[in-house]
Protein backbone atom coordinates (compact mmCIF):
# COMPACT_ATOMS: atom_id res chain seq x y z
CA UNK A 1 0.00 0.00 0.00
CA UNK A 2 2.93 2.37 0.61
CA UNK A 3 5.36 1.09 -2.05
CA UNK A 4 5.17 2.17 -5.68
CA UNK A 5 5.69 -1.40 -6.90
CA UNK A 6 6.31 -0.57 -10.56
CA UNK A 7 8.95 2.05 -9.83
CA UNK A 8 10.72 -0.11 -7.23
CA UNK A 9 10.77 -3.14 -9.56
CA UNK A 10 12.17 -0.98 -12.37
CA UNK A 11 14.86 0.46 -10.05
CA UNK A 12 15.79 -3.04 -8.88
CA UNK A 13 16.14 -4.17 -12.50
CA UNK A 14 18.38 -1.16 -13.24
CA UNK A 15 20.41 -2.01 -10.12
CA UNK A 16 21.05 -5.52 -11.41
CA UNK A 17 22.11 -4.21 -14.83
CA UNK A 18 24.43 -1.59 -13.28
CA UNK A 19 25.99 -4.16 -10.99
CA UNK A 20 26.47 -6.69 -13.80
CA UNK A 21 28.02 -4.14 -16.19
CA UNK A 22 30.16 -2.68 -13.40
CA UNK A 23 31.58 -6.04 -12.32
CA UNK A 24 32.18 -7.31 -15.86
CA UNK A 25 33.72 -3.99 -16.92
CA UNK A 26 35.89 -3.85 -13.82
CA UNK A 27 37.19 -7.37 -14.35
CA UNK A 28 37.84 -6.94 -18.07
CA UNK A 29 39.25 -3.40 -18.08
CA UNK A 30 40.97 -3.79 -14.71
CA UNK A 31 42.86 -6.90 -15.76
CA UNK A 32 43.64 -5.40 -19.17
CA UNK A 33 44.94 -2.22 -17.54
CA UNK A 34 47.15 -4.21 -15.18
CA UNK A 35 48.52 -6.33 -18.04
CA UNK A 36 49.22 -3.34 -20.28
CA UNK A 37 50.80 -1.46 -17.37
CA UNK A 38 53.11 -4.34 -16.53
CA UNK A 39 54.11 -4.80 -20.16
CA UNK A 40 54.31 -1.03 -20.84
CA UNK A 41 52.29 -1.39 -24.04
CA UNK A 42 50.36 1.89 -23.93
CA UNK A 43 50.93 5.63 -24.06
CA UNK A 44 50.13 7.81 -21.02
CA UNK A 45 46.90 8.99 -22.69
CA UNK A 46 45.77 5.40 -23.19
CA UNK A 47 46.52 4.63 -19.54
CA UNK A 48 44.38 7.59 -18.55
CA UNK A 49 41.47 6.38 -20.65
CA UNK A 50 41.73 2.85 -19.26
CA UNK A 51 41.88 4.07 -15.65
CA UNK A 52 38.85 6.30 -16.36
CA UNK A 53 36.91 3.28 -17.68
CA UNK A 54 37.85 1.28 -14.57
CA UNK A 55 36.73 4.21 -12.38
CA UNK A 56 33.38 4.39 -14.24
CA UNK A 57 32.84 0.68 -13.58
CA UNK A 58 33.65 1.13 -9.90
CA UNK A 59 31.16 4.01 -9.89
CA UNK A 60 28.47 1.79 -11.42
CA UNK A 61 29.04 -0.81 -8.72
CA UNK A 62 28.87 1.85 -5.98
CA UNK A 63 25.67 3.40 -7.39
CA UNK A 64 24.07 -0.03 -7.60
CA UNK A 65 24.96 -0.90 -4.01
CA UNK A 66 23.76 2.46 -2.67
CA UNK A 67 20.52 2.15 -4.60
CA UNK A 68 19.98 -1.37 -3.26
CA UNK A 69 20.34 0.05 0.23
CA UNK A 70 17.76 2.73 -0.62
CA UNK A 71 15.33 0.07 -1.88
CA UNK A 72 15.85 -1.78 1.40
CA UNK A 73 14.81 1.39 3.23
CA UNK A 74 11.66 1.57 1.09
CA UNK A 75 10.68 -1.95 2.12
CA UNK A 76 11.53 -1.34 5.78
CA UNK A 77 9.53 1.90 6.02
CA UNK A 78 6.55 0.37 4.19
CA UNK A 79 6.45 -2.59 6.59
CA UNK A 80 6.77 -0.26 9.56
CA UNK A 81 3.84 1.79 8.25
CA UNK A 82 1.72 -1.31 7.67
CA UNK A 83 2.19 -2.32 11.31
CA UNK A 84 0.74 0.98 12.54
CA UNK A 85 -2.74 0.91 14.06
CA UNK A 86 -3.87 4.53 14.08
CA UNK A 87 -2.41 6.15 10.96
CA UNK A 88 -0.17 8.59 12.84
CA UNK A 89 3.56 7.92 13.33
CA UNK A 90 6.13 10.13 14.99
CA UNK A 91 9.62 9.90 13.51
CA UNK A 92 10.92 10.32 17.06
CA UNK A 93 9.26 6.97 17.91
CA UNK A 94 11.09 5.34 15.00
CA UNK A 95 14.60 6.38 16.11
CA UNK A 96 15.28 3.31 18.28
CA UNK A 97 14.00 0.89 15.64
CA UNK A 98 15.57 2.50 12.58
CA UNK A 99 18.86 3.54 14.19
CA UNK A 100 18.81 6.99 12.56
CA UNK A 101 17.98 10.40 14.00
CA UNK A 102 14.62 12.06 13.35
CA UNK A 103 15.92 14.55 10.80
CA UNK A 104 17.51 11.72 8.78
CA UNK A 105 14.27 9.70 8.89
CA UNK A 106 12.22 12.72 7.80
CA UNK A 107 14.70 13.51 5.03
CA UNK A 108 14.70 9.93 3.72
CA UNK A 109 10.90 9.67 3.78
CA UNK A 110 10.56 13.00 2.01
CA UNK A 111 13.10 11.96 -0.62
CA UNK A 112 11.48 8.54 -1.15
CA UNK A 113 8.10 10.17 -1.72
CA UNK A 114 9.49 12.85 -4.08
CA UNK A 115 11.35 10.19 -6.08
CA UNK A 116 8.12 8.21 -6.32
CA UNK A 117 9.29 5.03 -4.58
CA UNK A 118 6.74 5.41 -1.75
CA UNK A 119 3.21 6.80 -1.59
CA UNK A 120 0.10 7.26 0.58
CA UNK A 121 1.62 9.24 3.44
CA UNK A 122 2.29 12.86 4.31
CA UNK A 123 4.92 14.49 6.48
CA UNK A 124 3.10 17.15 8.50
CA UNK A 125 4.64 19.75 10.82
CA UNK A 126 2.75 20.04 14.12
CA UNK A 127 4.44 22.73 16.17
CA UNK A 128 8.11 21.86 16.41
CA UNK A 129 7.51 18.17 15.65
CA UNK A 130 6.90 16.36 12.37
CA UNK A 131 4.40 13.53 12.17
CA UNK A 132 3.73 11.04 9.42
CA UNK A 133 0.07 10.78 8.47
CA UNK A 134 -0.71 7.52 6.69
CA UNK A 135 -3.43 7.89 4.10
CA UNK A 136 -6.34 5.50 3.90
CA UNK A 137 -9.95 5.43 2.76
CA UNK A 138 -12.53 6.46 5.33
CA UNK A 139 -15.48 4.13 5.85
CA UNK A 140 -18.64 4.18 7.96
CA UNK A 141 -18.58 1.65 10.77
CA UNK A 142 -20.90 0.64 13.56
CA UNK A 143 -19.51 0.54 17.10
CA UNK A 144 -19.88 -2.92 18.63
CA UNK A 145 -20.52 -1.44 22.10
CA UNK A 146 -23.17 1.21 21.50
CA UNK A 147 -24.10 0.77 17.82
CA UNK A 148 -23.20 4.34 16.87
CA UNK A 149 -22.15 4.97 13.29
CA UNK A 150 -18.65 6.43 13.07
CA UNK A 151 -16.17 7.27 10.34
CA UNK A 152 -13.01 5.21 10.54
CA UNK A 153 -9.94 4.89 8.33
CA UNK A 154 -9.68 1.49 6.67
CA UNK A 155 -6.83 -0.64 8.11
CA UNK A 156 -6.60 1.44 11.31
CA UNK A 157 -8.13 1.06 14.74
CA UNK A 158 -10.22 3.75 16.34
CA UNK A 159 -12.14 4.60 19.47
CA UNK A 160 -15.86 5.35 19.46
CA UNK A 161 -16.34 9.07 20.18
CA UNK A 162 -19.65 8.29 21.95
CA UNK A 163 -18.86 5.44 24.34
CA UNK A 164 -15.04 5.29 24.13
CA UNK A 165 -15.16 1.66 23.03
CA UNK A 166 -12.28 0.24 21.07
CA UNK A 167 -13.49 -0.14 17.49
CA UNK A 168 -10.88 -2.61 16.26
CA UNK A 169 -13.28 -5.10 14.72
CA UNK A 170 -16.07 -2.77 13.66
CA UNK A 171 -18.47 -4.04 11.03
CA UNK A 172 -18.16 -2.00 7.86
CA UNK A 173 -21.56 -0.65 6.82
CA UNK A 174 -20.62 1.40 3.78
CA UNK A 175 -18.37 4.07 2.31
Amino acid sequence: MYINEAKVKFRNMINEIELFIGIIGFVIFGSTTIYISLERLATPEQYGIMFAIVAINIGLIAVSLLSRRLMGSVIFYARYFEGDLDGIIKPSDMVAVVGKNTSRIESELSSLKVRGYMKNYKLVKKGNETIIELESLVTKCACKNCGAQIDKKVYFTGNCPYCGGIDVFAKEIGR
